[in-house]
């Protein structure tokens, strides 16, 4: 068995301080502190935006409006010197397409492009759904980055729930259909999940 220093351990343990994953797991009162930041944004984004869920053209629109609710939010704390410069990443500003973006106060922010193709399939409701439309519902559906939250969240905006049964080949009238369907496909999300103060 390998012995360790003193040194090597507080070094091993500080490392691993530095992911919210396993500080959620090991370091409890971390995790609140994690959760209660994740708060205050999804908070802060629901004031700006007026609601959880958008539908933005491109990145470059969101980069725009981001800038100006972090400007409202320090201006709003006080802070009266020269604003610090705002980028998001790059790979959203490369977004050229409609963006589906989804706040939720324990995810974060998840963000879904081509969404505008997304739309146009739900609000068909299963009636002559393009093919291209249906793609778009699956990879919707099975990307692992889209919690079951922005599912649901869209459908209540747009209804739509025929046209992802057609886009998945499934035939029932049940009514846990589409919670079965995302537990399938998204099992993760259902578990105890730790914070992740990250993009993916």
């Amino acid at each position: 068995m390998t012995q360790f220093t003193n040194e090597e351990l507080t070094e091993s343990v500080n490392q691993h301080r530095q992911n919210t994953k396993i500080v959620g797991r090991f370091w409890p009162e971390r995790e609140k502190l994690a959760r209660e930041r994740m708060n205050e944004e999804f908070q802060s984004k629901l004031k700006h935006y007026g609601t959880d869920f958008i539908a933005l053209p491109d990145g470059p629109a969101f980069e725009r409006e981001e800038v100006q609710r972090m400007s409202a939010d320090m201006k709003a704390r006080g802070f009266t010197g020269e604003l610090p410069r705002y980028e998001i990443f790059d790979k959203l500003l490369d977004f050229k397409t409609c963006l589906g973006i989804y706040f939720d106060s324990v995810e974060g922010t998840e963000f879904m492009e081509h969404f505008d193709i997304i739309i146009s399939g739900l609000k068909k409701n299963g009636k002559n759904c393009t093919p291209e439309e249906e793609d778009m519902l699956r990879i919707w559906l099975d990307e692992q980055a889209i919690s079951p939250g922005f599912i649901y969240r869209a459908l209540k905006e747009y209804g739509g729930e025929e046209s992802l049964k057609k886009a998945v080949f499934l035939e029932t009238t049940a009514s846990c259909w589409l919670d079965y369907l995302l537990r399938c496909r998204k099992g993760d999300y259902y578990r105890h999940r730790f914070p992740a103060l990250g993009i993916v």
